[in-house]
């Protein structure tokens, strides 16, 4: 369960994305410590001992995200323990911060309390704010602490137990521009508007990308429940490999033959379950070995075309090896596939573990019966039945699907571009909105 406390309480005016707020704060405005106008009040240390299945909520810092709460990891504290903690009560737009890794990629942990997520208590590492309502204005607060200045002002956070964390004293002296109340009010209602724009253009441009990466699958479903596809012939992956490979099917080297210990920042990459997409090599982080260790582990170089197949976690993803990674290992999460090129074009079949139904079917089953971690072995993968036209088909088929995947993901690259410059809008309204700048 997701809660969203809404930015401010002013009705929206429209402002625009491009414009941004139109009033911000003057040049040369006094401050005031935070602790000042509103002290931090942290939560109470319950014991593990006093959780049950049901009762009142407990706010953790694993439950607040950058301007929500998410309840789906949640523990509950008796009911009869409400009047003996009362003072830990949450409150209908309470202001909370964890005080545990509260800078994330995309800023700060902080949210507001809504209706919906009381009754509650907070817990230790959990702050809450107890406003001056004459001094100070809540939306405005809310809109400063997500601004850089003030992420900029606790990013020197002590680690001295260990996880990156603030003290509610780091926090207090953090200074505040304080115009007056009034003024606090029209720029926090300015600023809802802007961030409102943002969060409506966000929401559009996820959507588009939703729809984009819909497509492969879609492109899937039509080759692969085609007309064409019920009259090819379905082969054991066992009955098409290489036979100067050896086995057809290979794990990689096991725990011991290479452990996480030999991993090197350069030397000869090793790809591993994280690197295998659907129908691509992401290659952005690689595990490498040195090339003595390499030599040790020859047996487990790739060629250009074997298809890598993930025996775990998500099991049934796979891609193709490129020239560009021939010579390259891979891990033990990873199952090679050798195949004999006179007969089969490997991408094709690659497609036709990721989208055809039967296919997908057997992997879902297999993955499922298994008693251990590991979803699918070599043996399992051997067995499996994969459709195998002509070559001269499979590479027709793979050419038209190649051009209109190629064309999606170019698709879904440009929303994700569009995402991104969406995703710097409220850093930068914010930093503007308390730097004074127009």
């Amino acid at each position: 369960m997701v809660s969203r406390g809404r930015f401010c309480e002013r009705p929206k005016r429209g402002c625009s994305l491009r414009e941004g707020p139109t009033t911000l704060i003057a040049n040369g405005i006094g401050t005031r410590r935070i602790g000042e106008v509103a002290p931090v009040q942290t939560g109470f240390a319950f014991k593990s001992g006093w959780f049950v299945k049901s009762g009142v909520r407990l706010l953790r810092n694993t439950n607040i995200h950058q301007g929500f709460l998410d309840w789906d990891d949640t523990v509950f504290i008796d009911r009869d323990l409400l009047s003996r903690f009362r003072d830990f009560l949450l409150n209908d737009r309470d202001i909370v911060l964890t005080l545990d890794r509260p800078i994330v990629a995309n800023g700060l942990k902080v949210a507001r309390i809504v209706a919906d997520d009381l009754p509650g208590f907070i817990n230790q590492r959990v702050a809450r704010f107890k406003l001056d309502s004459d001094q100070l204005d809540a939306a405005y607060f809310y809109a400063f602490l997500r601004s850089p200045q003030f992420i900029d002002a606790i990013r020197g956070h002590d680690q001295s137990l260990g996880v990156p964390h603030i003290s509610p004293a780091q926090v207090e002296r953090v200074e505040l521009p304080l115009p007056s109340v009034f003024t606090q009010r029209r720029i926090a209602a300015e600023l809802n508007d802007s961030l409102a724009s943002v969060d409506a253009a966000r929401a559009a441009a996820e959507a588009r990308l939703a729809a984009a990466e819909a497509l492969p699958a879609a492109y899937l479903r039509q080759v692969f429940d085609a007309s064409e596809a019920s009259g090819w012939p379905r082969l054991a992956i066992e009955t098409l490999g290489d036979p100067s490979r050896g086995d057809t099917v290979q794990t990689g080297p096991f725990g011991a033959q290479l452990p996480s210990s030999e991993f090197k920042s350069e030397g000869v990459p090793v790809l591993n379950i994280g690197n295998v997409k659907n129908g691509v090599l992401n290659l952005e982080r690689l595990d490498h070995v040195t090339a003595e260790k390499a030599e040790d582990l020859d047996r487990y170089r790739l060629r250009e075309g074997d298809m890598l197949f993930t025996r775990s976690g998500s099991v049934g993803r796979s891609a193709v090896v490129d020239a560009g990674c021939a010579g390259w290992l891979m891990s033990y999460h990873l199952l090679r596939v050798a195949f004999d090129r006179r007969r089969v074009e490997p991408g094709f079949i690659s497609a036709a573990v990721r989208g055809d139904a039967a296919v997908l079917s057997q992997v879902r089953h297999a993955a499922g019966r298994g008693a251990t971690r590991d979803g699918i072995n070599a043996p399992i993968l051997a067995a499996l039945k994969v459709p195998v036209p002509s070559l001269d088909v499979q590479r027709r088929v793979l050419a038209d699907l190649s051009r209109r995947l190629e064309a999606s993901e170019s698709v879904a690259a440009r929303c994700r571009e569009e995402i991104g410059a969406v995703e710097a809008l409220p850093a930068a309204v914010l930093r503007a909105a308390f730097n004074g700048d127009s």
